[in-house]
């Protein structure tokens, strides 16, 4: 299984991403890889404020017409595609994950639990939380989504352990308090406890962290298995890294 994390600096506009997503697609193609993950709220990036008048704005329909460009490109570039973005749904907005198979079907859909998206006083009328933990039955195992602060929830931590995934994929949108890229602070301080929470969920986790400069969030993607981490992109540095894993199903 050759599985490619991309973590292209944010676009400020969809559009733009969206072009970005499709040509870094391209580029895992050619690499041969068969999954190719981004991170969380890839289309906009995590630049909510809790003002709905600004945030549903940033919300797409699912499906809708990105995620039939995405599918679409799912099939023309046989790959599997996994990423994180805002949903509109009934005037509600969710901090949603895809995964995406190459016959161009939605595999999954997980609306975030964790609440750590949105500040403590947002209206909950609005900013919405799944419940659903689903699981996508693959060539290569079975797969659970999450999203990024969900790595750190004990119940859902507990609930996903007890699926027993073979492959736990993580859309990010991390940021330092200070606004830096610190990576001797990440490598000291904060991967341990992530390759520590993710080996609790499943056997192979994929951790794709978005680039942006006006949420601070920055960078870095990680691929762990069996709790030891097996190819990484650096903080602040736009690009790919590819790495293959043996898989359940192969």
């Amino acid at each position: 299984m050759r599985i490619a994390l991309a973590v292209p600096r944010q676009s400020p506009t969809p559009s733009r991403s969206l072009a970005t997503i499709l040509k870094q697609v391209k580029r895992a193609k050619a690499r041969a890889a068969d999954l190719i993950v981004f991170p969380e709220a890839s289309l906009t990036g995590l630049v909510n404020n809790d003002d709905p008048r600004h945030d549903l704005g940033l919300g797409v329909t699912i499906p809708g017409k990105e995620t039939d460009i995405l599918t679409a490109a799912a099939r023309r570039e046989g790959v599997w595609i996994a990423l994180g973005m805002f949903e509109h749904k009934d005037s509600r907005l969710y901090d949603t994950a895809l995964l995406i198979a190459p016959s161009g079907r939605i595999r999954l859909k997980y609306r975030r639990i964790s609440g750590g998206w949105h500040g403590a006083d947002a209206d909950t009328d609005v900013y919405g939380r799944g419940q659903a933990l689903p699981v996508a039955r693959t060539p290569f195992g079975t797969v659970v989504l999450l999203v990024c602060g969900d790595l750190f929830d004990t119940k859902l931590v507990e609930r996903t352990r007890r699926l027993r995934p073979d492959w736990l994929i993580v859309p990010m949108a991390r940021c330092f308090a200070d606004g830096s890229a610190n990576q001797g602070r990440w490598d000291r301080k904060e991967r341990p406890d992530y390759f520590r929470q993710a080996h609790r969920c499943s056997v192979h986790a994929l951790l794709v962290n978005s680039l942006d400069r006006r949420t601070d969030s920055f960078g870095g993607a990680w691929a762990v298995s069996t709790g030891v981490g097996i190819a990484a992109l650096p903080l602040g540095q736009a690009g790919m890294v590819v790495a293959d894993i043996n898989s359940a199903g192969s």
